[in-house]
């Protein structure tokens, strides 16, 4: 595993988890 692809993993994981808050965020204000 290069380099490059470490960091497209860690970019992945950065995208899939901002993705995540972005929903809940959304379903909390919804919920309010």
């Amino acid at each position: 595993m290069g380099p490059g692809m470490i960091n497209n993993t860690a970019d992945a994981a950065v995208k899939a988890s901002q993705a995540s808050i972005g929903i809940i965020i959304s379903l909390w204000t919804a919920h309010d």
